[in-house]
């Protein structure tokens, strides 16, 4: 899935409920730019993991 990178923060929050309690994540974290293209284009940067006991793996937006 990609779009133009000035679609970035267009797209709604996603909202990850750990342990009762609600993260916020705003599309400017989760739709990134992709850099070996020069086009101007931006991929959702969420995928599905194959790995089955890894269910998540929750990286920078979570750090911060």
């Amino acid at each position: 899935l990609t779009t133009s990178c000035s679609n970035r923060g267009k797209f709604p929050k996603m909202i990850f409920t750990i342990g009762g309690r609600d993260f916020a994540l705003s599309s400017n974290y989760y739709v990134v730019k992709i850099f070996d293209l020069d086009d101007g284009r931006c991929a959702f940067a969420i995928e599905a993991s194959i790995e089955t006991d890894i269910p998540w793996a929750l990286g920078t937006p979570f750090l911060r």
